[in-house]
């Protein structure tokens, strides 16, 4: 087996938001998707996410 390859999830990035935006932006717009999809912290028919 290759050491090369790990267990993790990959990071999905989407071309045209990076051209678009910037590709440090792209990422972290897309890391705050995906933990607002998971997110289930409501307040005034708002979701957030926080990290400690």
């Amino acid at each position: 087996m290759s050491n090369l390859l790990f267990d993790d999830q990959p990071l999905v990035i989407l071309p045209q938001l990076a051209l678009a935006i910037g590709l440090n932006e792209s990422i972290v717009v897309q890391q705050l998707h995906y933990w607002l999809k998971k997110s289930e912290n409501v307040h005034d028919g708002y979701k957030w996410v926080y990290n400690t």
